[in-house]
């Protein structure tokens, strides 16, 4: 891929829209947790990240329940670290990259920004159940339609609606695409830190 500009993101909950249809995830406690990660992750890494990851969002006042920390380490292993993984490779080789994180929350209870939300502002067939709808819907619609076509046309997702959309770079910039779109730098960093130990081989 050197050479080729690339546009890359994930959705801030990828793993609920799976885990949501799942009756056993409502029951699952701590012993429960540390298998379901076993089964993708090496214990050695598993059990540090359940730990890091209940530690940070319990700081954040976030959900800490085993099903929230589930859901948020199958969403970074299969998705968000990845992509991150992926812009820092292209920009490690003097290739341009940019990134995004969807953090827009479904209209269904407990899905949150889900994977295949986002895929309904980009071609504007949102359904008000799944994706909601109102003036920030819309908006959020038009920021990403512009952002796509401008990077389609030009090779940079700048756009007038959206604004600058900076290389994700050394400061790891990346836009948020949501009810409140803004660039940030190195979004949810306590995160993605914790998976530099993790190989390759065991993402995606």
């Amino acid at each position: 891929a050197d050479g080729i500009t690339v546009l890359t993101g994930s959705n801030l909950d990828e793993a609920k829209l799976f885990g949501m249809a799942s009756p056993a995830l409502k029951r699952l406690d701590d012993a429960g947790l540390l298998a379901r990660v076993s089964r993708q992750l090496p214990i050695e890494y598993g059990a540090s990240l359940i730990k890091q990851y209940r530690t940070i969002r319990e700081k954040r006042g976030a959900d800490a329940s085993p099903a929230e920390i589930l859901m948020a380490i199958q969403t970074d292993q299969q998705f968000r670290i990845p992509n991150v993984r992926l812009a820092e490779l292209l920009h490690s080789r003097g290739t341009k990259a940019y990134n995004y994180l969807f953090t827009w929350e479904s209209a269904m209870p407990g899905f949150g920004a889900c994977h295949a939300l986002d895929v309904g502002f980009v071609f504007n067939t949102l359904e008000e159940n799944f994706h909601g709808s109102g003036p920030a819907a819309e908006r959020l619609v038009g920021y990403m339609q512009d952002a796509w076509l401008a990077f389609a046309r030009t090779g940079d997702p700048s756009c007038k609606s959206l604004g600058e959309w900076p290389l994700y770079g050394n400061s790891r910039k990346a836009m948020i695409l949501g009810k409140d779109s803004h660039v940030d730098s190195a979004p949810y960093e306590e995160e993605r830190r914790i998976w530099d130990v993790v190989p390759n081989k065991y993402l995606g």
